[in-house]
């Protein structure tokens, strides 16, 4: 779902209607992926036992990807 509200984004006009549900289907979409990394961390452990969540290559790709998304929803100062 998440690919595909990028691929209906107007990029020739940041004032296009569609836009407006592009970004905020983005917000939800962050939420969505930040809770189930939240529960894999709680459910596997972090990093110090045999089989948690950092212990995964994909699971460092997730993770990356989620805090990079947090950190774009924070306003600049």
């Amino acid at each position: 779902m998440n690919s595909i509200m990028l691929g209906i984004r107007d990029y020739t006009n940041d004032e296009a209607d569609v836009n407006l549900l592009v970004d905020g289907s983005d917000q939800v979409f962050v939420s969505f992926f930040a809770l189930e990394c939240i529960l894999k961390i709680l459910g596997m452990g972090f990093i110090l036992e045999e089989g948690s969540y950092l212990r995964d290559a994909w699971n460092w790709l997730d993770f990356i990807v989620v805090v990079s998304s947090l950190l774009t929803e924070i306003p600049a100062l």
